[in-house]
């Protein structure tokens, strides 16, 4: 299985990097979590799914208004 380069892939996005980075964070929290409810062990470390799941677009973002 080849390595992902999340380095390339945050450098041809055009998203803002810090939030991909806080929405990738979130995510892993919430894998780890699901990992120790559900008692499950993963072939690969939870931060590299977590950032997996984000560039292929398996985590929806929903942005409040900060004007509202």
């Amino acid at each position: 299985m080849q390595k992902r380069n999340f380095g390339e892939e945050l450098d041809k996005n055009d998203h803002n990097y810090f939030e991909l980075v806080n929405v990738a964070s979130q995510a892993a929290r919430f894998i780890n979590d699901q990992i120790k409810t559900d008692n499950v062990e993963l072939k690969t470390k939870v931060t590299t799914e977590a950032m997996a799941k984000v560039f292929d677009g398996r985590v929806v973002t929903i942005k409040n208004d900060e004007h509202a």
